[in-house]
């Protein structure tokens, strides 16, 4: 599953997130001041699909999702249509709501996908 790709093929994303280019970004590699509202997102565990016949087939990743933006209200909207343009491509497994960090409102969530090797 590649995050970027759905994100930047969903036109209510990208009306909130822009295109050119599309403010989603994994962890840390978002630029110095960026233009709020932005999405980060991170890999948090991870764990292989064993068998005992041989190595792992896939393995069970957790992705962690943070919006970035001026008000509650915005973070809520951009995660929604975040949730809504990857939600066929994994499950949400916790929404950990939002809160504002120095002068920026931060929306939380996580998801669980599976990846084949």
């Amino acid at each position: 599953m590649n995050l970027f790709q759905l994100i930047a093929a969903d036109p209510n994303c990208t009306a909130l997130l822009g295109t050119s280019p599309v403010r989603f970004f994994e962890f840390g590699e978002a630029p110095e001041l960026e233009q709020l509202p932005y999405v980060t997102f991170q890999h948090i565990t991870g764990a292989p699909y064993n068998l005992l016949d041989g190595p792992a087939p896939a393995d069970q990743i957790s992705i962690q999702i943070d919006v970035w933006g001026e008000s509650s209200t915005q973070c809520k909207a951009i995660a929604n249509a975040v949730r809504t343009a990857i939600e066929h491509a994994c499950y949400v497994t916790s929404w950990l709501g939002s809160h504002k960090e120095d002068e920026v409102f931060r929306c939380t969530f996580t998801i669980n996908t599976i990846e084949m090797r």
